[in-house]
């Protein structure tokens, strides 16, 4: 019942570095096999640049902040129930924010690809609670699911505004890590009698 530093996804530099390589890795593998950026690996770079500063949010809000409280709150009910909430809960608030402010008004199944992408980072999350891959593999996921949908001129070539915010994006997040291993106190949530 308890959220600790673990859980959030925070983990030593020891345990990230290799959960950080082997996602790029895959990640990058899958996508040059099995897509149209296989032959465009400029532009899948820009995409992935592009999509991480996004990434980064998503993964602190949805499944950093709601998706491990709420399964902390859940789990006396059991594994399979409070990661199948924080799944449900977390992949449906992924795609209600890409609806918000990424609206496809004449697409009718125009979430369904984000919550799918949801759904997928939420296991992938879940299961590897490291949040730098969780926010690589979001990148990832959203190069593929935005492909298509995103301005030529920001995918064509690798702007160094891009990058910088997504350096920029990644450093916050260090930050926020080291102001957290200082500072974070875990909170052991109330036993249901």
């Amino acid at each position: 019942g308890a959220v600790n530093m673990f859980q959030i996804g925070f983990r030593t530099l020891r345990r990230s570095v290799p959960a950080v390589a082997i996602t790029v890795l895959a990640g990058y593998l899958l996508i040059v096999t099995f897509t149209p950026y296989g032959s465009q690996r400029i532009s899948l770079a820009a995409t992935v640049a592009l999509m991480l500063p996004v990434a980064v949010a998503e993964v602190m809000i949805c499944w950093v902040f709601v998706g491990t409280h709420l399964q902390a709150y859940l789990r006396r009910s059991g594994a399979a129930v409070s990661i199948g909430a924080g799944v449900l809960v977390t992949s449906t608030l992924f795609a209600l924010s890409f609806a918000a402010h990424s609206p496809a008004p004449d697409e009718p199944l125009a979430l369904l690809p984000f919550l799918l992408a949801g759904i997928a980072s939420a296991l992938f999350f879940f299961a590897v609670r490291d949040v730098y891959a969780s926010a690589i593999f979001v990148a990832l996921v959203l190069a593929l699911v935005m492909q298509g949908r995103l301005d030529p001129l920001y995918t064509s070539q690798i702007s160094p505004v891009v990058v910088g915010c997504a350096v920029l994006s990644v450093l916050t997040l260090a930050a926020c890590q080291w102001y957290l291993s200082k500072r974070f106190i875990t909170l052991e949530i109330p036993v249901k009698k």
